[in-house]
């Protein structure tokens, strides 16, 4: 096998295509909307292609004409062109490009080989991934959703599917609720989030609720108890014991009291006739069921194969709806997100990995750190984003407390959901306060800088200018400092006689502050 590439100059590029694609919008600017649709600046390779582009995407945006002189007064302003002239650059763009009949052509050019430097970099990472001690079955389920965005971004695939106004007449979209405004009956669902997100967790609070009739996380009311069967492959029996255990008694029961649910340890493979033959002999009496995870039920062969993979969760689907059956499938999100959010931003639907999964969930229940977790600390600081095509959604901040093996008490499960908002707001006041707290150290630090310098200083007095050299601060903090240490009574204002008999604006320490060892 042949080693991945090591060095930049080896991964493939199209730099001459970027700057065609540049003249070409320039030689016809009415290009730009449709080309700008499908290839982004992070798409070119030199940084001043790649700023010049952004710049007409932006224009495009606010409607702007898009023209050398506009585009020029754009470039002169981006730190990508301090060390490089604009003028020079478009200039020679120009003489590069005389027809801009070819644009679509150069744009595939560099969207190739943009997509070919994003599958080696992916590569990389999991080829890294494997010599790091992460287990086999993530790597898997990274390899798959990973390359499964790549296909599903190569074939174009599009969720929003058409309704005509016969079937819209004629369909039965009656919405009955099996939690009240979270999960309605009868439409497949995912519960998807990101590694050691709790989701298996979460949803044998979800399903031991729904079995008794409860309250989902303490505030999700269960309208009536109904009949679960939980198929969950991954943990292992006596994990979930210990879990269902604990989600028990946070709710006041035991678990051996429970009716209605029912534990499975393993999952049908999709693609097996005698497994969903099994499967659907097991859920024959069941009203909600749940498959967690998603990965272990796919075949390893097809996993990259759209149509085959949305087939098969389309007979799923087909088959619950047939025994009245309610689906959840427990799935994860990607580890790449969007360039324009981070990692601890809410989840979103986009972020279910694999391809055909957002398209087929009709509702979801999403959920992802807020906060990089303390290892064995047992804290969990979540988002949970939920909504569905029944028109209900809400985003919450879930505060979840598992405290951890070694604790006195064992562990728990105290869950805790908060408006995001208020969360949100939360956050920007410790920010604040944060901030203030630095800014009010720092300047505390100042006022002792500038009383130390005085008191070194000969008389323990100087000038501004003596001062503000003897302490080394910048003028905006020597300012501040001045004027606190003034206001406090540290320092006293005084005009201080050089050698030159010229007069300039000084302090000196205030007697409270006057060092016993230098003369005043």
């Amino acid at each position: 096998m042949k080693a991945l590439a090591t060095d930049r100059e080896r991964l493939p590029t199209a730099l001459d295509a970027e700057r065609q694609v540049i003249g070409g919008l320039l030689l016809e600017p009415s290009q730009a909307p449709k080309l700008l649709r499908t290839l982004q600046p992070a798409a070119f390779v030199d940084q001043l292609n790649r700023a010049t582009l952004a710049a007409i995407a932006e224009m495009s945006r606010l409607g702007e004409p898009i023209d050398v002189a506009t585009l020029l007064s754009r470039l002169q302003d981006r730190v990508e062109f301090a060390d490089t002239s604009a003028a020079a650059y478009l200039a020679d763009v120009g003489r590069s490009c005389v027809t801009a009949t070819n644009v679509a052509y150069h744009a595939s050019l560099i969207a190739e080989a943009h997509l070919k430097r994003r599958i080696h970099l992916a590569a990389r990472e999991i080829a890294s991934s494997a010599l790091n001690g992460h287990a086999g079955d993530d790597l898997l389920a990274d390899w798959g959703a990973t390359f499964e965005d790549f296909r599903r971004e190569q074939t174009g695939g599009n969720r929003f599917k058409p309704i005509t106004a016969a079937e819209l007449a004629a369909g039965d979209f009656r919405v009955n609720w099996i939690i009240d405004w979270l999960l309605v009956e009868g439409q497949p669902c995912i519960l998807a989030g990101g590694k050691k997100c709790l989701k298996t967790t979460i949803l044998c609070d979800l399903l031991l609720s729904i079995a008794v009739g409860g309250c989902f996380l303490g505030q999700f009311e269960v309208r009536s108890a109904r009949r679960v069967v939980l198929f969950s492959a991954e943990s292992g029996a006596g994990v979930l014991q210990e879990t269902c255990r604990r989600i028990a008694a946070s709710k006041g029961w035991e678990l051996a009291d429970v009716p209605n649910f029912t534990l499975i340890t393993d999952v049908p493979r999709l693609d097996c006739s005698a497994d969903m033959a099994a499967f659907e002999a097991a859920i024959e009496d069941a009203e909600v069921i749940a498959l967690d995870p998603c990965y272990l039920m796919m075949p390893g062969g097809d996993a990259g194969n759209l149509f085959v993979q949305g087939e098969m969760l389309l007979n799923l689907s087909r088959l619950c709806q047939r025994l009245g059956v309610t689906l959840i499938l427990c799935h994860h999100t990607r580890k790449h997100r969007s360039a324009d959010l981070n990692s601890f931003d809410p989840p979103e639907l986009e972020d279910i990995a694999w391809a055909g999964f957002q398209e087929f969930a009709r509702q979801w229940v999403l959920v992802g750190r807020r906060e990089r977790y303390v290892a064995d600390s047992g804290e969990h600081s979540l988002w949970m984003n939920y909504g569905g095509s029944a028109g209900h959604g809400g985003l919450w901040a879930l505060d979840a407390s598992e405290g951890s093996i070694g604790d006195v008490s064992g562990r728990r499960w105290d869950v805790t959901l908060s408006k995001a908002q208020e969360v949100r707001e939360q956050a920007e006041r410790r920010r604040d306060d944060d901030k203030a707290r630095r800014s009010a150290q720092q300047l505390e630090g100042d006022v002792r800088a500038v009383v130390d310098a005085l008191a070194r200083l000969p008389e323990q007095s100087g000038t501004k200018t003596d001062l503000k050299d003897a302490t080394g601060l910048y003028q905006s903090r020597f300012s501040a400092a001045i004027a606190s240490a003034l206001q406090d009574n540290h320092i006293i204002p005084m005009r201080i006689t050089k050698g030159n008999n010229q007069s300039y604006d000084g302090y000196r320490l205030s007697l409270e502050n006057h060092h016993p060892d230098t003369p005043g």
